[in-house]
């Protein structure tokens, strides 16, 4: 049994830098997930600027790693575009229940879970390019 999972969900270790990659875009997709939720759900919202947070994961990146970022970045942007207005719908329909159909109260509890979300994936960023030194 053990064997079956792991050949439908194990897959080999990676590197760093992909690490960082993932890391990089998913804090990425969570500033503009709020971006959606904001113009979607809860036009009451405070949302990050996404200059701002596109610069905060740059500056926790090596020379390099921000070069790909940045790069990367003309991708996912396209890629946000055309997936995270579905994504964010989804999310704040499975939380409205959650939070007693109350929508003012699911909007702030999707905002201060993305923000926890994403000073985590910082935190991760910079601790794994600490290490690299």
């Amino acid at each position: 049994m053990t064997l079956v999972l792991c050949m439908a969900n194990c897959g080999g270790a990676i590197s760093r830098e992909d690490e960082l990659g993932m890391l990089a875009g998913s804090y990425a997709q969570l500033c503009s997930e709020m971006y959606y939720l904001k113009q979607n759900h809860c036009p009451e919202l405070q949302v990050p600027v996404m200059l701002q947070c596109l610069t905060e994961v740059d500056r926790a990146l090596s020379v390099k790693r921000s070069n790909e970022f940045k790069a990367g970045m003309k991708f996912l942007q396209q890629r946000f575009a055309q997936e995270l207005p579905a994504v964010v719908s989804q999310k704040f329909k499975i939380a409205l229940p959650r939070n007693e159909n109350d929508a003012s109260k699911t909007c702030f509890w999707l905002a201060q879970d993305n923000a926890a979300q994403r000073f985590q994936k910082l935190q991760t960023i910079q601790t794994l390019e600490k290490k690299r030194e």
